[in-house]
């Protein structure tokens, strides 16, 4: 019997891996006992949601590697160490909005730094050394597993679960969870086997974070299987039942709104009310999407538009917290519907812009305010990060910077769908190469099994 213990911290896992195919390829193969490392508080979640004979979960207090020194330490150093435009941009921002000159000086010096293979690979040595990771030792002196499989690998709970299953002597097989991860810090450490989304993907990893090209299998995202066959006909509702479960007419067009959120916008959040309110003066209905793991800010005199209906998705564990919400099935069967369904997807700089691609929907990134003449620093810098502004660059979203654009391009939108279409086509052949045949979840469980059995 071999033993693998599988990552669920990002509440973005329990939809990117538990419910999809691959999962099910490694529950059913024979000799394989797993072990689910989760959050403390969402054991019984779970065990009840995931748990088998042979699917065991416990649970771990999350971030105790960077709530020290050391931990928080290099969790910072991963980030300053690299040099794509996200970076620069967080570093000018940091700068913005703390004045630190010499943090600025020394983000500039380890940026230089991290140029170097050499002084990457000494950093993840000293890293692995040094960095907590021994509040994992129980679990690995009662399982003994062969391998670990981190679903997030730039996660501070699955950096400090990969560094412990270096030193007991277990395999370390990890994923990339989001298309722009490469990009917004280095792999902290190496696992023996990658996994990731698609073909950019891979190529980012190589020329960015220095990772082995010959150690990376493109799987695609398995969560994408569904998507597939609800492309192909096989939709979670029929248009007729989405719209009722919403309130919506089916008669009437619909625009779905996924907003910025207001981590994006740190200082104060006003551009999602105004953005909705936009909306809300539209011909059409409004559904807005709420982030699953992200709060909105409304001021105390916003009054909803009549048209604009509002869904927060996500199984709730501590209320008012929208950091820690786990993504069902029944969530990602109303995303797909909101994809599907829609006749323009208006969004921030979020991976919501692929999705709408995915089914051919037309995106428009709305990086319009209230005010006007804002510093950059004070308006959402994240669209000239790098993944987006390659999204942008395919032609297949819209980028509206004032009402009157957003209004114009939402009614070209309306009178002719296939408008930007062939942009939106080079985002899927871009970022889903690997996620349209169905298969994905397939491929990544029989490869870990491979390496496993």
């Amino acid at each position: 019997m071999k033993t693998i213990f599988i990552s669920s911290f990002h509440p973005h896992i329990s939809r990117n891996i538990l419910l999809t195919r691959a999962f099910a390829v490694l529950r059913n193969a024979l000799g394989l006992k797993i072990v689910l490392i989760v959050p403390e508080y969402k054991v019984a979640y779970f065990r009840e949601q995931f748990g088998a004979k042979n699917v065991l979960v416990e649970g771990v207090a999350a971030f105790q590697s960077s709530r020290t020194k050391r931990g928080i330490f290099f969790k910072r150093l991963g980030m300053l160490m690299m040099h794509t435009e996200t970076v620069r941009l967080r570093r000018g921002y940091k700068y913005y909005t703390e004045r630190r000159l010499w943090y600025d000086f020394f983000w500039r010096f380890m940026a230089l730094v991290g140029y170097l293979p050499l002084a990457r690979r000494m950093v993840r040595a000293i890293d692995a050394a040094v960095s907590p990771h021994d509040f994992f030792d129980p679990l690995f002196a009662a399982y003994q597993p062969n391998a670990v499989f981190s679903c997030d690998i730039q996660n501070d709970n699955d950096v400090a679960l990969m560094q412990a299953a270096r030193a007991h002597g277990a395999k370390v097989l990890g994923m990339m969870r989001s298309w722009d991860n490469p990009t917004q810090r280095t792999i902290r450490i190496f696992p023996d086997h990658l996994f990731v989304g698609s073909a950019e993907l891979k190529d980012e990893t190589v020329a960015i974070c220095g990772f082995p090209r010959e150690k990376i299998t493109v799987s695609g995202q398995p969560h994408y299987d569904r998507y597939a066959e609800a492309r192909n006909g096989a939709m979670p509702q029929t248009r007729e039942e989405f719209f009722r479960a919403f309130g919506l007419d089916p008669k009437r067009r619909l625009i779905v709104y996924a907003p910025i959120g207001d981590l994006t916008i740190r200082k104060s959040n006003d551009v999602d009310q105004h953005i909705i309110e936009l909306l809300g003066t539209v011909d059409a209905q409004v559904l807005v999407r709420f982030p699953p793991d992200e709060s909105v800010h409304f001021s105390e005199d916003f009054e909803k538009p009549a048209n604009v209906f509002f869904h927060r998705p996500g199984r709730v564990f501590k209320e008012h917290q929208f950091t820690d919400r786990e993504i069902r099935r029944e969530d990602d069967d109303s995303l797909i519907g909101e994809m599907a369904y829609a006749d323009v997807v208006v969004t921030g700089p979020t991976s919501i812009g692929l999705d709408a691609a995915y089914f051919d929907t037309p995106i428009i990134l709305a990086n319009i305010y209230p005010t006007p003449n804002r510093p950059f620093f004070e308006k959402v810098y994240q669209y000239y990060c790098t993944h987006i502004r390659k999204l942008v660059a395919t032609g297949g979203v819209h980028f509206a910077e004032t009402k009157e654009d957003l209004y114009e391009t939402i009614n070209a939108y309306f009178k002719n769908s296939q408008r930007d279409a062939t942009g939106r086509a080079r985002i899927r052949e871009k970022w889903f190469s690997y996620s349209q045949d169905g298969h994905a979840g397939e491929r990544l469980g029989e490869a870990i099994k491979k390496l496993l059995l």
